[in-house]
């Protein structure tokens, strides 16, 4: 049997002085209607907003005041460490971590075969590869590396959103005219070794010679060049273009 709530009141119209109590219950706590604070409650709820312990008359511990930061997070790891910066070595233990857990994972050879399915439809299907290259957005540090180049006016295009493909490979940056390719290479993701995260990205040296056959140059821009080093970076684009 289904019951429906509300029908009791079906039919029934509320009072006038009923109406009134209502849309004034709505306006605040029906209690506090008329009723004003003496000097001494706002003084002790303000001093409650400023700090709950003031009010109550004693102090959290700081095991209660980090187990309410955590529940008012999420209580999730990841909110804990909000805002904290970690070591290079802990940077390095988590990728070592996650790529043995990658390794152990069932159906790693079909995940494999996704990603070469993946690549060969964006080189093959146009409409796919205009789908993909309308979302994929630059990351911030080729987002810095395209404001140098529109404020010095260099006619190098962004491709790194899959609208090119050279030989099966996708560069981040190409000026068709000269046949120039530049590479923005994040420091965590490629290993800097400056930065302490690896011994380089090998991939790279293979990318250029791919350029290399169909007759463009490539560079790599480090991603701390861009952040720290700007002069650095417009060093080497004056000594391509001699500005």
């Amino acid at each position: 049997m289904r019951i429906r709530l509300g029908n009791g009141r079906r039919g029934k119209q509320d009072s006038d002085e009923t109406r009134t109590r209502k849309s004034l219950s709505l306006l605040g706590n029906q209690r506090s209607l008329g009723y004003k604070h003496t000097e001494k409650a706002k003084e002790a709820m303000s001093l409650s907003r400023i700090d709950n312990s003031n009010a109550k008359g004693y102090k959290h511990t700081q095991k209660w005041k980090d187990g309410q930061s955590k529940r008012s997070m999420g209580n999730t790891y990841a909110s804990v460490l909000k805002g904290r910066k970690r070591s290079i070595e802990a940077i390095k233990a988590i990728r070592e971590g996650v790529l043995d857990y990658a390794s152990t994972l069932k159906g790693q050879e079909d995940y494999t075969l996704r990603g070469k399915q993946w690549k060969e439809r964006l080189l093959t299907d146009e409409k796919f590869r205009k789908n993909i290259s309308t979302y994929e957005k630059p990351t911030f540090p080729e987002r810095k590396f395209l404001e140098i180049i529109h404020e010095l006016n260099l006619p190098i295009r962004y491709v790194g959103n899959f609208s090119l493909f050279i030989s099966g490979k996708n560069p981040d940056f190409i000026d068709e005219v000269n046949k120039i390719i530049f590479e923005i290479q994040g420091c965590y993701w490629h290993k800097c070794i400056e930065c302490g995260y690896g011994n380089g990205d090998p991939n790279f040296i293979i990318r250029e010679d791919i350029y290399k056959k169909e007759g463009y140059f490539a560079f790599e821009i480090w991603e701390h060049d861009l952040n720290n080093n700007l002069e650095k970076v417009i060093f080497v684009l004056s000594q391509i273009y001699d500005f």
